[in-house]
């Protein structure tokens, strides 16, 4: 099977996710003022965990694009711990630079239940 990951935005795309990572990571960094929100899934389904979310997909491989992310988005990660989607108001996630809001699918899983994204379900 294909290991390689893609975006997919109602439409596959023809780059690897993180090449458009790294354009969103570009864009923050020339936007200071700006907050993205990503959800992170392969099939949609926000419920959808383990083989049935990330079909053919190893823990490892998991991990490998969680950390990928992690690496890209350094130190613009909303922090779980700290600030709180529901209640922060976006002027305190400028001040704490915590730019970029992730839901992930199979949050467990796939995030190993990390601080830097909420689950998705």
């Amino acid at each position: 099977s294909n290991k390689t990951w893609y975006s997919i935005h109602f439409m596959q795309s023809k780059r690897t996710i993180d090449v458009y990572w790294r354009e969103m990571r570009q864009w923050l960094d020339e936007h200071p003022q700006e907050v993205i929100i990503l959800w992170l899934s392969k099939h949609g389904n926000p419920q959808a965990t383990g083989e049935a979310q990330y079909a053919g997909v190893t823990k490892e491989e998991k991990k490998a694009i969680w950390t990928t992310y992690l690496d890209i988005f350094d130190g613009l990660l909303m922090d779980t711990r700290v600030s709180n989607i529901h209640e922060t108001p976006v002027s305190q996630l400028l001040q704490r630079k915590h730019r970029v809001v992730t839901f992930a699918t199979d949050y467990v899983e796939f995030t190993e239940s990390s601080p830097w994204a909420m689950d998705a379900a």
